[in-house]
């Protein structure tokens, strides 16, 4: 199900959706001072990680939104100023990496200003109470931390008592929460040693008054919105969310608690779903090149191998999913694969042209599998791991053609029965070729004679008789 903003009163009643859009997900509320308007983003429905989106402000009564941002970024965590004047707001490059900004823009999408931007992240954006200054959650380091911007200009402050936390949220007495660790804490101002409000929760918001605070915790199976007092204590489940999780940056204002819930993400969109379908990518692809290169390296493969067993592979995995639209991608690779072969013949049992196979074809297969995905289905992932997927395939398979002909294995070849004195192209000929009967005797009564001195003759009657 796609995002929708709600409203519900502070005990946990008059639960109202107040805001959806057909296609798109509305995420991510922002209740100005007056409760009187929402402001929240809207993109494109099961659009990737990053994709395009834009700032909207909604009457909280009810009606149609008003867009206030078209800058073709992802511009997210929108967070009113003190004053409900003004709202800070973070844009990112949709659906790639690149550089972070913080803007401010007035409520009717005037006067957008850039106050910070670079390749550090910065996220979850909130006004100090006198609004001089922004706080943003960003990298400091190698560490997270809390860094303060001033909003008519200067230069940025970090919060040395917020090293690794993030999500900051001020009360209007200057106490700031954030996040630390899977845990909500406070740094009352003045203070230089933060203490816990809640275990295990997220997404801390105070109310304008700072007499409460809301957060995101896990209840029921679901991520669900809780409404307490300023300190942690007496903590309701004001959400009740069944079949649908509470997104991120839930506020509060004037009793009434605003968020945006969404009904679960598609396992391969989440960030556990894409680990480990690179690590999918990554063993299935030592597995498939592991057999196709000793084929290659040991035997003259047919024309038409590389299909078959490709193609084979393709089908034995697509049983497992009832996915049979991915079976043509492993066909296709097969053919490339014995085109390629063909061609090269015994140049590409060898060096470089080895290499180039072991990389190419499951690097094609990892294309073309994304590419059936992405035209039936839609695949979802952003640019930067889409492209590099096949590149970490490819690398798979290129370590494992490594473990057939070593890179820099000219000792070992040099002092290898049979190889003295020849030069290295001689050797990785002679390595790579194939090999019957007759010169499997010749290769052990060779060996067995080297070692005569050292052998009571019975080995080697055993290789006569073979």
């Amino acid at each position: 199900a796609a995002g929708s903003l709600y409203a519900v009163r502070a005990d946990g009643s008059g639960q109202t959706r107040i805001a959806s859009s057909a296609g798109h997900d509305v995420l991510g509320a922002a209740v100005s001072p007056d409760a009187r308007f929402v402001a929240v983003r809207i993109q494109p429905a099961n659009d990737g990680q990053l994709p395009p989106s834009d700032l909207y402000i909604y009457k909280t009564s009810g009606g149609g939104g008003k867009r206030i941002t078209h800058s073709g970024r992802h511009d997210t965590e929108p967070a009113w100023s003190p004053d409900g004047k003004r709202i800070a707001y973070i844009s990112i490059p949709a659906n790639t990496s690149g550089e972070y900004e913080l803007h401010v823009v007035n409520t009717d999408g005037n006067a957008n200003t850039i106050l910070a931007h670079g390749v550090t992240r910065m996220l979850n954006p909130d006004w100090t109470p006198d609004g001089t200054q922004i706080a943003v959650g960003s990298r400091n380091g190698l560490a997270d931390e809390i860094e303060l911007v001033p909003v008519n200009g200067g230069a940025p402050q970090w919060i040395e008592a917020t090293i690794n936390g993030s999500a900051p949220a001020y009360a209007a007495g200057g106490t700031l929460a954030f996040e630390l660790g899977a845990d909500i804490v406070a740094l009352p101002a003045g203070a230089h040693t933060p203490h816990t409000l809640v275990k295990n929760a997220s997404s801390p918001a105070f109310t304008p008054d700072g007499k409460h605070l809301v957060f995101v915790q896990a209840a029921d199976g679901e991520m669900q919105v809780f409404y307490a007092n300023a300190d942690g204590t007496n903590a309701v489940n004001v959400s009740g969310l069944t079949g649908l999780s509470a997104d991120g940056d839930p506020q509060a204002a004037n009793s009434l608690v605003f968020f945006t819930a969404a009904g679960h993400e598609q396992a391969m969109q989440t960030g556990i779903g894409k680990a480990y379908g690179l690590d999918a990518a990554i063993v299935s692809s030592a597995i498939l090149m592991g057999v196709l290169l000793l084929f290659v390296r040991r035997w003259r493969t047919p024309a038409g191998a590389m299909t078959v067993l490709i193609g084979v592979y393709g089908l034995a995995m697509n049983t497992q999913s009832d996915l049979y639209f991915l079976l043509p991608a492993a066909i296709i690779t097969g053919a490339l694969a014995d085109a390629y072969l063909l061609l090269l013949k015994e140049r590409a049992r060898a060096g470089v042209p080895f290499y180039l196979f072991s990389f190419a074809v499951p690097a094609v297969l990892f294309a073309l599998y994304e590419y059936s995905v992405s035209i039936t289905s839609g695949f979802g992932w952003p640019f930067d791991l889409t492209s590099g997927s096949p590149f970490i395939a490819g690398f798979a398979g290129l370590l494992i053609a490594f473990c057939y002909d070593p890179p820099l294995n000219v000792e070992a070849s040099s002092s290898a029965p049979g190889h003295a004195g020849t030069s290295l192209p001689e050797q990785t000929r002679e390595s790579t070729r194939t090999y019957d009967l007759a010169d499997l005797r010749e290769y052990f009564g060779t060996a067995v004679s080297a070692r005569k001195q050292r052998s009571d003759g019975s080995f080697q009657r055993v290789f006569e008789q073979v």
